[in-house]
């Protein structure tokens, strides 16, 4: 973490999502989950139904094991910038950190209708100068929770 004494500047590093390993119960679970509907959509003579939810599947066995690339972002003056590419803070209505197992997330809610929140993982720093930092931008969400999003990834 780095900081100036005028132009504050804060820079970590986060996984892109959080890697949770699988056992061989969830690949037998999605497994037979993949052959019922399959089975279920060969039945109804939906073959490109079928096709779909084998596609589907394999993907899921896929990207199941594939880990996390770590991001580096940094936030100052200018905004929150990761992939090259700056979001500033107009971009945004609020803000909310919520906390489990090891790590941070750190949730900035878009202006824009319909749009998910942008979600981002801290891990391995403490998440109080961020949170320090960013409510002289953004107003903070009060009782913000996971999004659902986070939520099923645990699981998928």
């Amino acid at each position: 973490m780095e900081k100036r004494a005028a132009n504050i500047k804060i820079t970590w590093e986060g996984p892109e999502f959080i890697f949770s390993p699988k056992g061989s119960n969830w690949y037998w679970g999605i497994a037979l989950a993949a052959l019922a509907i399959i089975g279920i959509f060969v039945w109804q003579q939906l073959y490109f139904s079928a096709g779909i939810a084998l596609l589907c599947a394999a993907v899921l066995f896929i990207t199941a094991k594939q880990e996390p690339r770590m991001i580096e972002y940094q936030l100052d003056e200018n905004g929150l910038t990761f992939h090259e590419k700056t979001h500033n803070f107009e971009q945004f209505k609020s803000f909310w950190l919520t906390e489990q197992d090891m790590h941070t997330t750190l949730y900035l809610e878009k202006t824009k209708k319909l749009s998910m929140p942008l979600s981002i993982f801290i891990e391995r720093i403490n998440p109080a100068p961020i949170r320090e930092f960013l409510l002289k931008h953004l107003p903070e969400k009060e009782n913000g929770t996971d999004t659902i999003n986070e939520s099923l990834s645990k699981y998928l």
